[in-house]
């Protein structure tokens, strides 16, 4: 766990932090995100179930890392065409 937390400090620090809308979502995060925090860490299937969402999160920050953002942001937008597009089909195969 502890890696997946720099790998995001990290991301913080060379991407988040450079730019304005980065600024303000770090800004706005440290701001709400301590009674959260604390609420999630003492309740165990909640913050099991924070971990696991947190995963994609994570990964997609390590490909930013080794493949870089334009590539990692087309790949996104790819997976989520292929996705829409096959739920249309599915919609129209059984409507």
């Amino acid at each position: 766990m502890e890696s997946h937390v720099q790998l995001l400090r990290n991301f913080r620090d060379q991407y988040l932090l450079g730019n304005t809308a980065g600024k303000f979502f770090t800004e706005t995060y440290y701001r709400v995100s301590p009674p959260i925090a604390e609420y999630i860490a003492n309740h165990d299937t909640l913050r099991l179930a924070v971990r696991a969402m947190l995963m994609p999160m994570v990964l997609i920050v390590s490909a930013v890392f080794s493949f870089g953002g334009k590539i990692v942001a087309l790949m996104l937008i790819l997976l989520a065409l292929s996705m829409g597009m096959a739920a249309i089909h599915i919609r129209r195969r059984f409507a």
